[in-house]
């Protein structure tokens, strides 16, 4: 059942012109951004003395890259849960012979099989620098890696605000809101004192920043599965309320 409901999603995204208009913006920016790196690169190479073309043209393009999909899944993710309620069937889905877990499940991969194709477009651009250099194969192996976790994470978040209203764009603002905060709280956490640490570990940058840099530190694939799990079963929890008051 999850994964018929994931199917339906899936189709339902790609009928809508939406997706289609904020990949073709998210992948243009993404080439760009590479263009413009690899030209600093190869007439700037004193600057970056020390530092390879993993380190700065394939790390900084993921980065970009995460920046962007964080931006725009938001906009993905917001009818998942709120059309449903705006429209009424969501109770049809209720009395349907199927678990909440299973609709929060087969939702969350619908929106993550969309971000996928992303990812994959995101990959095949990367790779294209094989043809006139060697990257570092486990580096940007542990940067795609990084970049997929945090889009599990940004898509169980934007399912989550999604069940919180019957309004789309108040989801997508929430979504933003908790994306804003989580990406930014590492800077609040330099002037944290004692509390810092909870801070860094709280935030996303130091995370993602750790796997685009190679390092593959459990610690860090442990955080985006607490959050995306944790997402997830508050979504359900809110999902399950709603059935309780109908």
């Amino acid at each position: 059942m999850p994964i018929a409901i994931a199917l339906h999603e899936f189709r339902r995204f790609i009928r809508s012109p939406l997706p289609w208009f904020l990949f073709a913006l998210v992948h243009f920016l993404e080439a760009m951004i590479l263009f413009q790196m690899l030209s600093a690169y190869l007439e700037q190479q004193a600057v970056w003395q020390g530092f390879g073309i993993t380190e700065t043209v394939v790390a900084g393009t993921l980065r970009m890259a995460g920046m962007l999909l964080v931006l725009v899944t938001p906009f993905l993710t917001m009818r998942l849960c709120s059309d449903e309620q705006r429209h009424g069937t969501l109770s049809l889905l209720f009395t349907a012979p199927v678990r909440i877990s299973q609709v929060v499940i087969g939702k969350f991969l619908g929106i993550l099989l969309l971000l996928l194709c992303s990812l994959a477009l995101t990959a095949l651009l990367v790779v294209s620098l094989w043809f006139g250099t060697a990257p570092d194969a486990g580096q940007v192996g542990a940067g795609l890696l990084g970049l997929f976790l945090l889009l599990c994470a940004v898509a169980a978040i934007g399912l989550f605000c999604s069940t919180l209203t019957r309004q789309p764009a108040q989801a997508a603002a929430g979504a933003f809101a908790a994306l804003f905060l989580l990406w930014i709280l590492n800077l609040a956490g330099a002037n944290a004192g004692p509390l810092a640490g909870i801070f860094f570990w709280l935030a996303i940058m130091p995370h993602f920043g750790n796997l685009l840099s190679g390092m593959l530190d459990t610690a860090d694939i442990a955080y985006f599965l607490i959050l995306t799990g944790g997402s997830l079963v508050l979504a359900g929890w809110r999902l399950d309320t709603l059935r309780e008051y109908r």
